[in-house]
C-alpha cells in the first residue's frame, strides 16, 4: 500500500463535430486533473406516529461523472478551448505600395487593413490633393474640383467658383489664399502630404494611423495612405462559436510515492470553461475547464484508471 501523490502528462484529442479523432496533443502544463463522482441518495420518509422521519427506504441513483482541469501553460489548442473557440491560420504575404482610403478622427486611431507595417515609406496625403489631375488651359472646372500645378510645388487647388481656367496657368499661391484663373478661383488647400509626428502617429504592428490634435489634419477629413508591410505568420483563434468542445482525454501518469505508473483514460469529456482566461493577469494566466464525462455506446464506463505494477 502507499500515499498517492501525482504527477504527468494530459493529452488531448479534440473531437470533431461528429465524434472523429483529430488526434492527441500533448496539452500542457497540467496543475489540476480531477474526477468526481457524484450519487444521489432517494430516501422513502415514515411519516408514522411512532417512526415519523425515519427512513424506511433508500436508493442510490449514479449521476454523471465530472472532470475538472487546469492548464498553466497555453498554445493555441488549449486556449481554443478554454475560449470554446477554433483555430485557423494567420497569414498575411509581403506588399509594397498599398493604398487605402481612411477618415481622419483627429486624437482617436483608425486600423488600417493590413498590420505589421514597415517604417519607412509611409505616406499619409489629403486624398483630394494625392488623386488630383495636373491643372489643364481652357478647360471648364465645377465647384470642388482638385487640381495640382503642372510643375508640382507640393500643394493642392480647390476649386471655390466654378468657371473655365485660362490659357496660361495662373502663378500659384502657397499661403493658403486664392488664385483667379480666367472664370475659375482657387484656392491653396496647403501640403498634399502630411508630416509624422507633427500631423499624425502610427502603431505600425496593429497597423493603426492617429491625426493628432494638434497636426494640420481636419477631423473627418479623407485621407490616403500608402504603405509596405511585411509577412504575419501564426494562429487565430475565433473565439465563441461552440457552446461546448468535446475531447478525448489521456493522463500519462506516475505516483512519486512509489514510483509507479498510473494511467487515466476519457472517452470523452464534454467540457466548458469554469473560470475567465486573464490576457493582463499579474500572475501565470490558467485555463479552468470542467465538464461531463459521457459513456459511448458499446462501452459500460466512461472512463478507466489503469495502475501498473
Amino acid at each position: 500500500m502507499a500515499g498517492f501523490l501525482g504527477s504527468g502528462d494530459m493529452y488531448m484529442d479534440r473531437l470533431a463535430d461528429d465524434g472523429s479523432s483529430t488526434g492527441y496533443i500533448l496539452a500542457g502544463n497540467s496543475t489540476q486533473f480531477a474526477i468526481e463522482e457524484e450519487t444521489e441518495t432517494k430516501e422513502r420518509i415514515s411519516t408514522g406516529r411512532d417512526t415519523y422521519g425515519q427512513a424506511l427506504d433508500t436508493a442510490s441513483i449514479k449521476k454523471p461523472a465530472k472532470i475538472s482541469i487546469t492548464l498553466d501553460e497555453i498554445n493555441k489548442e488549449n486556449l481554443a478551448i478554454a475560449l470554446l473557440g477554433e483555430v485557423a491560420d494567420l497569414s498575411q504575404g509581403s506588399g509594397t505600395g498599398e493604398t487605402e482610403t481612411v477618415t481622419a478622427k483627429s486624437g482617436k486611431y483608425v486600423e488600417l487593413v493590413k498590420g505589421n507595417l514597415a517604417e519607412a515609406n509611409f505616406k499619409v496625403e489629403n486624398q483630394g490633393g494625392a488623386t488630383a489631375n495636373a491643372w489643364q488651359a481652357s478647360t471648364a472646372y465645377a465647384l470642388n474640383d482638385f487640381v495640382i500645378p503642372t510643375s508640382a510645388n507640393q500643394h493642392y487647388y480647390k476649386c471655390t467658383t466654378a468657371g473655365s481656367s485660362d490659357a496660361s496657368e495662373p502663378t500659384w499661391t502657397t499661403d493658403g489664399s486664392t488664385v483667379t484663373d480666367g472664370s475659375a478661383v482657387w484656392t491653396d488647400m496647403g501640403l498634399i502630404a502630411y508630416t509624422a509626428t507633427t500631423d499624425f502617429s502610427v502603431n505600425h504592428r496593429i497597423g493603426l494611423l492617429m491625426a493628432t490634435t494638434t497636426g494640420a489634419i481636419t477631423d473627418g477629413e479623407n485621407l490616403q495612405v500608402t504603405y509596405d508591410y511585411n509577412a504575419i505568420s501564426g494562429s487565430r483563434i475565433n473565439g465563441s462559436v461552440k457552446p461546448t468542445v468535446k475531447t478525448r482525454l489521456l493522463l500519462d501518469g506516475k505516483n512519486a510515492a512509489n514510483g509507479k505508473a498510473v494511467m487515466v483514460r476519457v472517452d470523452e469529456a464534454v467540457l466548458s470553461p469554469s473560470g475567465e482566461v486573464d490576457f493582463l493577469s499579474d500572475d501565470w494566466t490558467e485555463l479552468e475547464m470542467e465538464g461531463t464525462l459521457k459513456t459511448l455506446s458499446g462501452k459500460t464506463s466512461p472512463y478507466t484508471v489503469e495502475l501498473l505494477d
